[in-house]
């Protein structure tokens, strides 16, 4: 997968989240909003934890 691909693919899975959990507070349902919130944070770190670059184990 590309990085264009995984930016789009993590943009629009944000937005939809950020949507649900915007939803999910005006309407009083807080499970699913802290459920929303707890699916952003969680593809913002998976984002985030594939675009560095780690040490190899070679020497």
């Amino acid at each position: 997968m590309t990085r264009r691909t995984r930016y789009k693919l993590t943009c629009g899975v944000m937005v939809y989240l950020i949507a649900i959990s915007v939803y999910a507070v005006y309407a009083r349902l807080e499970g699913v909003a802290i459920t929303a919130i707890g699916g952003i944070m969680t593809g913002l770190s998976a984002y985030i934890w594939s675009q560095t670059k780690r040490p190899s184990s070679k020497d």
